[in-house]
């Protein structure tokens, strides 16, 4: 058959009204003629080019309409049902299906961000051109093709145009508030963000019969819309005593049954493209058991969107003897596991980086092949996105202990126990990293068949602490360092790390033309670092890690640097920058001639410690490259 679509050909582009072809329908395939689609951000941003998707494309994840037909095989719909349709499709038999994490679906996962549907196929082409398929739905057209259990019926009452925004908005602001966060009655829940989303988890928690809804937001007439969808109060998200004044509506409400409440239970964070995050853990209450339900800074050009999963470990005890409370660890998968469990891949982030850090080496084609591997990437502790100082509800800021590189390596270890996984085919990191991947090759040589480390260093040098010490002045110079966002302070960071340590002379000579260009380049970059809402407790924390680092000191080698590398079993790929300003060369080098099976590559690149970011063509290839012919 053949029907319209508004179709994506070109980033940045408008979008295209073109007449395109569907294929006969597949056994479980559902056809629906569409009656209305949302509009998300989530649309824009693959329009926009910030979010990575093939194209050409046909947009729209938020559709409602009738089944007009069904394949041979379609037991849940029947033509004539009117019907939402659901970006998060199952197979009902991969293993988290089958232990009911069905929005983990290994096909789904492994296909939809290649713009396929759940069987890896495409149902849609224009002049035999394939056109890819979004978020399984594709609902900005006449007709959409989706698997059955993304065709979610409903009462033939609700209007459509209602009905489609319960695809995206609905489900994830309502499904937040009472499946994610389980608010009961009586709570305290204020929302940060009173966008789509959070709309939604203002009506979520007012359905499970809160107390206390505070919306949060700096747009008035999206205030007034919470008011409407059960929010009881409602405070400018600009407020500076903005803390005090959660704290104060929830002391009143809940003295008569609980004197010492004087925070709310639950903080959900939506912030809109331009909002910033307040101190969360300052609102919420010191008792509850909830977290943030969005921690993640905004997704980037060349970023793998993936499900994140958390590990909780309880009280997780550090080598030092202290304990971090609550400890959960981030981390994301790519690809899967076989039957063996013989197929891992750990990857291990930078210092103030998440699991996108190596994003250009994962997927087809590239180093870490998720056709061929499983890639668990685990995010560090003090990132913000594993329990960090920034995050943590019972040692939040300077209450939170100090910890090491091989506290991270312990989690990771712990996290692999966790998935069954006795031997990793290999493991892979840049900078921080590569450091933890040599504690990995030292602390755990039985686990671990190959270790590929970018730009590490096996003991931080006296240049690599004292160009830390530098970034936590810059930081610590700003007063709002310990709780706030410290923009001043980061400011001043962004020329220190980004410049001066993160790239070589020959590289700015390259990149500006004049002295004018540089300061420039460096107001470019301060501008790109505050969009990612860094916290600065965060980053002092783990600089302080870095700082300690000496895989020397890992027990049973009493400080002793080469007998430790000399006990490496794992076959070691070390991969350096020429120029390196901030882990000088020298000591990827050192640490290369005293691992038994090292092979040592430097990368013909001019950025210096930035080359190993994948951020330039050039060594992105060089990279990929490498690391694939080492692994083979």
């Amino acid at each position: 058959m053949r029907f319209n679509a508004a179709v994506l050909e070109q980033i940045g582009a408008p979008l295209v009204v073109r007449e395109v072809t569907a294929e006969a329908l597949k056994p479980y395939d559902v056809l629906v003629r569409n009656q209305a689609s949302g509009l998300c951000h989530t649309d824009l941003e693959i329009i926009q080019g910030q979010l990575a998707w093939p194209i050409p494309v046909i947009l729209g994840h938020e559709g409602a309409g009738i089944v007009e037909a069904v394949g041979r095989d379609v037991s849940l719909v029947k033509p004539g049902d009117h019907v939402v349709c659901s970006w998060s499709p199952t197979c009902g038999h991969c293993f988290y299906c089958d232990r009911g994490q069905p929005i983990l679906c290994e096909p789904h996962n492994k296909h939809n961000g290649q713009g396929a549907l759940l069987d890896g196929g495409s149902r849609l082409s224009i002049d035999g051109q394939r056109l890819h398929h979004f978020s399984a739905v594709s609902s900005h057209a006449q007709y959409s093709i989706v698997h059955e259990t993304s065709a979610i019926p409903v009462p033939k009452e609700i209007p459509f145009d209602r009905a489609c925004l319960i695809g995206c908005g609905v489900m994830t602001g309502v499904g937040g508030a009472s499946r994610m966060a389980h608010v009961q009655a009586g709570a305290s829940v204020a929302v940060i963000g009173c966008g789509a989303v959070g709309l939604n988890a203002v009506q979520g928690a007012a359905l499970e019969r809160a107390d206390r809804v505070i919306a949060i937001d700096v747009d008035a007439g999206r205030l007034a819309m919470a008011r409407s969808f059960g929010a009881t109060h409602t405070l400018d998200g600009r407020a500076k005593d903005l803390i005090d004044q959660v704290k104060a509506l929830t002391a009143g409400a809940l003295s008569r049954r609980q004197a010492q409440a004087r925070r709310v239970d639950h903080a959900a964070h939506f912030p809109g493209r331009d909002q910033r995050w307040f101190c969360g853990h300052d609102a919420r209450r010191g008792r509850s058991h909830r977290h943030c339900f969005l921690m993640h800074p905004p997704l980037q050009p060349g970023w793998i969107d993936r499900p994140h999963e958390r590990l909780a470990l309880g009280d997780f005890r550090l080598e030092s003897g202290e304990v971090i409370h609550d400890f959960e660890l981030s981390y994301v998968t790519h690809g899967t596991l076989n039957a063996s469990r013989s197929n891992a891949i750990l990857a291990v982030t930078a210092i103030g980086s998440t699991h996108h850090r190596l994003d250009f080496l994962i997927g087809p084609g590239k180093a870490l092949e998720t056709e061929r591997y499983c890639v668990i990437v685990a995010d560090a502790i003090g990132n913000g996105l594993t329990t960090s100082p920034s995050t943590s509800r019972r040692q939040p800021g300077e209450a939170f202990p100090r910890f090491t590189i091989r506290d991270m390596v312990e989690s990771q270890r712990r996290l692999l126990d966790h998935l069954g996984i006795a031997i990793l085919h290999a493991a892979v990191g840049a900078s921080m990293g590569g450091m933890q991947i040599l504690q990995w090759a030292v602390s755990h040589p039985a686990r671990l068949a190959r270790a590929v480390a970018l730009v590490p260093m096996a003991r931080t040098t006296a240049w690599s602490a004292a160009v830390n010490e530098a970034s936590r002045r810059a930081l610590m110079a700003d007063p709002g360092w310990a709780t706030g966002p410290a923009r001043k302070g980061w400011h001043a960071w962004t020329a220190v790390m980004q410049v001066l340590a993160g790239r070589t002379p020959a590289a700015m000579e390259a990149e500006c033309d004049s002295p004018a260009d540089a300061i420039a380049w460096i107001e470019q970059r301060w501008q790109a670092q505050e969009k990612m809402a860094a916290s600065a407790i965060d980053w002092i924390y783990q600089t302080h890690a870095y700082d300690a680092h000496d895989v020397g000191t890992t027990q049973g080698f009493a400080g002793d640097l080469c007998a430790a590398l000399r006990s490496v079993t794992a076959a070691t790929l070390i991969v350096a920058a020429p120029d390196d300003l901030y882990n000088p060369t020298a000591a990827a080098r050192a640490a290369a001639t005293l691992i038994p099976q090292a092979l040592y590559r430097e990368i013909p690149s001019l950025l210096g410690h930035q080359a190993a970011g994948g951020t330039r063509a050039e060594d992105a290839a060089f990279l990929n490259r490498e690391i694939a012919a080492f692994l083979a």
